[in-house]
Order: C-alpha cells, then structure tokens, then sequence
C-alpha cells in the first residue's frame, strides 16, 4: 500500500467517500457539491488530505495539527479516515491507518472523533489500540 497527497482531481472521489461516513456515523448526509466545496475549503486551509492506494485509489484520510498539548509538543488531529465500501473486510483499514502511523503521524498525538451513531468506526478505533479520550455533549438547535 501507499500514500499519496490529495489533488484537484480527486475532489469527486473524496465527496463520494465523504458522503459515505457521513452515512456510516449516522449523520446527515451533504449533498454533493456542498461536499465538494466544504473539503475544498478545507484542503485550501488547515487540512491536509491523503489517498491511500492499493490496485487503485481505496481510501482517504483529512487531518491538521493539533494545539500543543499540555508536554507542549503538537500532534495531529485525524478528522476523517475512511476506505472505500467496496474495498472493506480485507484488512485494507487496518493497513492504511499503519501507514499513516508510520508514515506521517512519526510518534506524535493523535486525537480524532468517532460519532455515537458509528459503532463499526469506534470499534475499529479501538481495535487499533486508541483509548477514549472525551465525550462530547451537544445541545441541538431549538426552533423558538
């Protein structure tokens, strides 16, 4: 498997795929120019996003740096991390998440989120060797 960076190109891809965790964590889903134009606002700004390949393009993940942390070094922050459908139950994730491992995140933090309404994504997150770290709390917006 390798990685590469994310490209103009692969804005369509990465919608489709986006579109898809925002499936999987029980989300609303986007429509796909709004995807589209959200993750290339993002690319533009602080995120830096990754395909990683195999036979093909098979996944992707989107992350920045965190804050420095309270030993003052910084980590990263991996806000999406998804394989393609297709491509799941062949231990793909898991090979992609070692690369980034390895690879990119070199011995810093890692934190990310796995949404309550994802159960597939935070066993998989714990299946990887990552602890809880917080729960968040959300009030939802109110019609007056």
């Amino acid at each position: 498997m390798e990685w590469r960076n994310a490209r103009d190109g692969d804005l369509v891809r990465l919608a489709t795929w986006n579109r898809q965790l925002q499936e999987d964590e029980g989300a609303s889903v986007m429509g796909a120019r709004d995807c589209e134009s959200r993750l290339r606002a993002w690319l533009g700004g602080d995120y830096t996003g990754v395909v990683f390949e195999k036979a093909g393009p098979i996944g992707y993940a989107l992350y920045r740096p965190t804050d420095p942390d309270s030993q003052g070094a910084g980590g990263l922050y991996l806000r999406q991390f998804f394989i393609d459908r297709e491509r799941r139950r062949e231990g793909l994730g898991a090979e992609a998440f070692e690369l980034f491992v390895h690879e990119i995140l070199s011995g810093r933090r890692l934190l990310l989120e796995a949404l309550t309404g994802n159960p597939i994504g935070q066993a998989f997150w714990r299946s990887r060797g990552l602890s809880e770290y917080s729960t968040s709390f959300e009030l939802a917006a109110q019609e007056s």
